[in-house]
């Protein structure tokens, strides 16, 4: 299964870090993080995870930084498919990624732009037979 850490940056003004894992399911991501206070780091929330449907997806785009940290980009159809990110606004959240994770960066991208494409060309099929689903 295809993962990658992240953060998400500027959270209540940068007081709060989200420090997460992005992986790869069948027909959706799945998005766990853990929300601290990022003055002493402390005080720490329990691990969140949320699941985003394929078909929820508009977009998922990964940018390698030049000296400095990669972003992936994810945006969705619906903003309420991100309510319980934090650091979301209008469907959309872009998640930080260390330059010692760039090459698993690489790899989950390759990996969702493969399954997400055979996702697509799947309910096109499907709707091209006259199937449900």
């Amino acid at each position: 299964m295809a993962a990658v850490s992240f953060q998400i940056k500027g959270v209540n003004g940068g007081f709060t870090e989200v420090n997460g894992l992005l992986s790869l399911g069948k027909d959706r991501l799945l998005m766990e993080f853990e929300k601290a206070d990022a003055i002493v780091g402390f005080f720490r929330s329990g691990a969140t995870s949320v699941g985003i449907e394929f078909t929820s997806i508009r977009d998922l785009v990964y940018k390698k930084g030049f000296l400095s940290a990669g972003k992936i980009t994810l945006r969705t159809k619906s903003i309420a498919d991100l309510s319980q990110v934090p650091g979301s606004k209008s469907g959309s959240v872009i998640l930080t990624v260390k330059r010692a994770d760039h090459a698993d960066a690489v790899t989950f991208d390759s990996a969702f732009q493969m399954a997400f494409s055979e996702f697509k060309l799947g309910q096109l099929y499907k709707t091209e037979n006259g199937e449900n689903g």
